[in-house]
């Protein structure tokens, strides 16, 4: 195969590539990230690449910043035949023309038959794996297996069969054949469903056999059970016939012991009845004089309950009066405090907060006009010469003594009479400015003081300060008094006062009347009472009596209620019994019905029977039904079972048949695993001696490729059956461990080997393209002079595609095209 042209569009880094390529090697040269990994891996999605998946890596591929897919042309000749290859992401479309005759392939399988059979590697593992070369790829077989398979594909006497796949064919039918044998299996094969069947049918046997066998006892149970019933039938006609002569006497027995018994009862009814009336009427009387002596009692403790209640009646109203008096004279003393208070209000001056703050405002401003005029005035030294003083004044007020020295904020006028007059003026014009404010918030602090009589703004303070607190002593005073009236007049309270004092006299003599009349109904108890002079005495005495009565009536109540319960139960009893005039009639009917049953029984003129014989005798005809009715029971369950009794001789006989017809079907299916076994193990002797005798010629071409490559420094080279080369080094006596005792040039130079020697084998006979991507870069010059030695071979029958990135390869390359 022959690669003519390429054309990429929108492919990773290459937005729009169209090259034309020639046999022998190509170079393809570029800088890193130049687009030479990205146009090798272009040449494989071209080949194997698939524009209707919808994978993620189809993506990965997309150009940065382009909306659609990419495009993949490739124009390649095979076989004396060019073709166009075109793999349209964008529109999911792969299109193989040929370009000869037209003719083109759309469908995705024909594609792949098509290139398999153009490249002779149907797959693009083993594109990868055999003329796909990278230095970092260079060690990795990847998916051995498949190398393999196609290896096995030259197997002599079955051309296009794969023994792999024809022992797989095999494993797959031994498995369904013996599925389920050694463990449970959801879906068993044909062996385990005969073998289960079988195992069923001879459980069905051993049943049949079974039933049977059961089938038979049950029809000699059967006739022995109908014999026995004939047999209790007779027996229990003869003593049902010899009891029935003493069924009548049974009855006339039992009719004359019942009528007896019912002649008894009423017998005591009646005898019940006239005593718990005779106790009934006893108990009334017990509850009469009860209730008479407590309503004595009562009458006594409802007078003294009377006289008691008029006494704490009195007591609190007298109590009631005693705090009327305390309030009274609460608001007395309230009053004088409040006068005391008013007075003290009065001495007091009215100060207007106002002014207290006005005032501290003044004395505040003053002081800081005074402090600012000391610090912008000037001093103004006056000393007289003569006996003669001068006129000075002094921010406009006369000085008294001139012969000093003064202070000046805004001016000094001295006077030298007949002499002259001199005027000292402060250049600051603000200063008699705050002077003259000065002298007039003195002047107003002045006149807001007077007002009150006081020297200072904190005198004035303290003038407010004590008529505040006299108002508020007034105000707590005027509270105080407010809450002792609780909102009446103090005419209400004296007119409370005088109304008790009139309740107290009315209760007093109340009680007196109510003490005589509670001491009068006292003497009906017998006890003996005090004056009713001496209140004090008599309350306390009344109160006595007045415990001692509840207690007594307490009891009289216990007492009543007890021999009321007592009476309640007697009636209770009453009404459980029928009335008198009914008893005596049912007495007398008793009576008769007990004289016409001794008479029925006499005239039976039976001879006499012990009860112990006539119960044996019943006893004897019970068992005798008792047992008759088991047999019929156990008859009915014989026949029951023998009715549903499914299987008889001749069922035998066919289940027998049925399972040697399974035993021979199983016999047939054993015999076959056998032969597939023996298929399998043959096979798999062909099979290895076939891949053994391929990865030999293979081992061939590598010895002589890697001696090549090394000038002979290992002549015992080959590959082993998973397809891995196998070095032995004469110096070590041993196979060397290719990962770590061979050098990493070494290492890539026996796997490029290797892979050389696949080619021929695994493409069958195909001359695939070689794609390398700086394959040599672990190669020391000499070995890469003969490597290219190797390729120039090999370029007589392959197209080679060299990608690289230096300039170390030209002189090697039949063609070098610069991306």
């Amino acid at each position: 195969m022959l690669i003519e042209q390429i054309a990429v569009k929108n492919f990773r880094n290459l937005a729009d590539v169209n090259l034309t390529l020639q046999p022998g090697i190509t170079l393809i040269k570029a800088k890193n990230e130049g687009g030479k990994t990205s146009l090798r891996k272009a040449v494989e999605i071209a080949l194997f690449g698939d524009p209707r998946s919808a994978a993620a890596k189809v993506y990965q591929h997309q150009t940065w910043g382009q909306n659609s897919l990419y495009e993949i042309r490739l124009d390649f000749s095979a076989d004396g035949k060019r073709y166009r290859l075109v793999r349209d992401f964008e529109a999911r479309t792969s299109v193989l023309e040929n370009l000869a005759d037209g003719k083109k392939l759309t469908d995705k399988k024909r594609i792949e038959e098509k290139l398999a059979e153009i490249l002779g590697l149907p797959t693009a593992t083993l594109f990868l794996n055999t003329v796909y070369f990278s230095a970092e790829e260079m060690i990795q077989l990847k998916n051995a297996e498949e190398l393999r398979k196609r290896l096995e594909e030259k197997l002599s006497g079955l051309d296009g069969v794969v023994v792999s796949k024809l022992l797989k064919d095999i494993d797959d039918h031994l498995s369904e054949l013996t599925k389920g044998l050694k463990g449970t299996a959801k879906n068993p094969g044909p062996i385990r469903r005969l073998t289960d069947k079988l195992d069923a049918l001879q459980a069905e046997l051993r049943e049949m056999e079974e039933t049977v066998r059961q089938a038979a006892a049950k029809y000699a149970e059967y006739y022995e059970t109908s014999q026995a019933i004939a047999t209790l039938k007779e027996q229990l006609a003869i003593k049902e016939t010899e009891n029935e002569k003493y069924v009548q006497y049974k009855k006339a027995k039992e009719m004359w012991d019942n009528a007896t018994a019912r002649l008894n009862t009423l017998t005591d009814q009646l005898a019940q009845r006239a005593n718990y009336e005779t106790v009934a009427k006893q108990l009334a009387d017990e509850l009469t004089q009860i209730e008479t002596q407590g309503q004595q009692i009562a009458a006594v403790v409802a007078a003294i309950d009377q006289a008691l209640q008029t006494a704490a009646e009195l007591a609190r109203s007298r109590t009631d009066a005693q705090i009327l008096a305390t309030v009274l004279a609460k608001i007395a003393a309230a009053q004088a405090d409040l006068e005391a208070a008013q007075t003290v209000l009065a001495g007091c001056v009215a100060v207007k907060p106002a002014d207290v703050k006005t005032a501290q405002k003044l004395a505040s401003e003053i002081h800081g006009l005074a402090q600012a005029g000391k610090n912008e005035g000037f001093v103004v030294d006056i000393t007289p010469l003569t006996a003669a003083l001068p006129t000075v004044i002094v921010d406009g007020e006369p000085l008294t003594n001139p012969a000093q020295t003064v202070e000046a904020r805004a001016s000094v006028e001295i006077e030298l009479p007949g002499v002259a007059r001199i005027r000292i003026g402060n250049k600051n014009a603000d200063a008699a400015k705050r002077l003259a404010a000065e002298r007039q918030a003195r002047a107003n602090l002045a006149a807001l003081l007077a007002g009150y009589g006081a020297s200072d703004p904190d005198e004035l303070a303290r003038l407010k300060e004590a008529y505040d607190q006299a108002s508020a002593q007034v105000q707590a005073k005027q509270a105080a008094l407010t809450a002792l009236l609780g909102g009446h007049p103090l005419e209400h309270y004296h007119q409370q006062q005088a109304a008790w004092a009139r309740t107290i006299e009315g209760q007093e003599q109340a009680l007196q009347t109510q003490i005589q009349a509670a001491l009068a109904a006292a003497s009906s108890t017998g006890t003996t009472a005090p004056a009713a002079s001496d209140l004090p005495a008599a309350l306390a005495w009344l109160q006595t009596l007045h415990a001692a009565l509840t207690d007594q009536r307490d009891k009289l109540r216990i007492q009543w209620r007890d021999k009321n319960n007592e009476l309640q139960q007697v009636q209770g009893r009453l009404k459980q019994l029928p009335p008198a005039d009914k008893l005596e009639a049912d007495q007398k009917a008793a009576a008769r019905d007990v004289f016409v049953a001794k008479v029925a029984f006499d005239d039976l003129n039976l001879p006499a029977i012990s009860p112990e014989q006539l119960i044996r005798l019943e006893k004897e005809v019970a068992d005798l039904k008792h047992e008759l009715r088991d047999k019929e029971i156990a008859q009915a369950k014989l026949e029951a079972y023998l009715a549903t009794v499914r299987y008889g001789i001749e069922d035998i006989e066919t289940k027998r048949e049925e399972i040697e017809t399974c035993q021979e079907q199983l016999r047939a299916l054993q015999e076959e695993v056998q032969v597939l076994s023996i298929l399998k193990e043959w096979f798999s002797e062909a099979r290895n001696n076939t891949v053994a005798k391929i990865t030999s010629d293979i081992g061939d071409a590598l010895l002589r490729y890697f001696n090549t490559l090394t000038e002979g420094r290992y002549n015992q080279v080959g590959l082993s059956p998973d397809l891995s080369p196998m070095v032995f080094s004469a110096d070590k006596g041993d196979h060397v461990d290719i990962g770590s005792e061979l050098s990493t040039g070494t290492r890539d130079q026996l796997y490029f080997a290797t892979r050389l020697a696949l080619i021929p084998a695994i493409s069958q006979g195909k001359k695939p393209p070689l794609l390398l991507d700086d394959p040599f870069v672990h190669f020391d010059p000499d070995r890469r002079a003969k490597a290219f030695a190797l390729l120039k071979e090999l370029a007589k029958d392959h197209q080679i595609l060299l990608f690289t990135c230096g300039d170390g390869c030209d002189a090697y390359a039949d063609t070098v095209i610069n991306l």
